[in-house]
């Protein structure tokens, strides 16, 4: 995990960065590459901007983080009973 510190006056921490695995959701799930982003929102968006995808192609784009220290994966379904 990689720290960015952006400059500000407050005493604000700085973003911690996860890598992202990047898969396209088509017959079988294509292995695009990693991104490093703080959020999975921010994750999709330079996903979508790095391999240049459609609207459609980025519905179909499946962010997971490869984070150890995560214990739930941000992505995972969460049922309450």
């Amino acid at each position: 995990m990689r720290r960015v510190s952006k400059k500000n006056s407050g005493g604000a921490k700085p973003i911690q960065l996860r890598e992202w695995r990047v898969t396209l959701m088509r017959y079988r799930g294509e292995f695009l590459s990693y991104v490093e982003a703080a959020r999975l929102e921010a994750a999709e968006i330079a996903a979508a901007k790095q391999f240049s995808l459609s609207e459609f192609q980025r519905s179909g784009c499946y962010c997971r983080s490869t984070s150890k220290s995560c214990p739930v994966s941000p992505t995972a379904d969460i049922r309450l009973n």
